[in-house]
């Protein structure tokens, strides 16, 4: 599986994909790409490197970032909505960003494994979700009797 770690200038994807490489097993067939960006447009380099990526972890800025890193986290996020691209959001501190990439990558790996096709709608059961076919699933869940 082919990861994207994206994020504006100053997340601290390198000590990410460090930590992330660490958590990982290595018998698993995992791919990190570190996709940082310095400009608030992508190269076009960039944009394909990221069309062929399983699956895209976005780092979002810092509080305390600068009005240049958010504008070229905004920029980014857009032009990764525009495209139609899926994308999870990580944020917080490293640890905190690390356990949620970790938490999709495993998300992704166990849902793709058992599908032909990619999802194509967010199944992810989250409490502060105002999804209806979100939260059928979620009670749907929690009424089953445990294995």
């Amino acid at each position: 599986m082919k990861i994207a770690l994206v994020g504006s200038p100053g997340v601290g994807l390198s000590a990410l994909a460090a930590q992330l490489q660490s958590s990982l097993s290595p018998s698993d067939n995992y791919r990190l790409v570190d996709i940082g960006f310095s400009d608030a447009e992508p190269t076009p380099d960039a944009v394909q490197a990221l069309a062929s990526m399983d699956l895209v972890l976005l780092c979002t800025p810092d509080p305390d970032a600068s009005a240049e890193h958010l504008a070229a986290y905004q920029a980014l996020r857009t032009r990764l909505t525009q495209q139609a691209w899926a994308f999870t959001l990580l944020y917080g501190s490293a640890d905190a960003r690390c356990n949620s990439a970790l938490q999709a990558i495993r998300f992704h790996a166990r849902d793709t494994a058992s599908l032909a096709q990619p999802p194509s709608l967010w199944r992810w059961p989250c409490e502060k979700c105002s999804d209806p076919e979100c939260e059928h699933r979620l009670f749907s869940a929690l009424l089953k009797p445990a294995e």
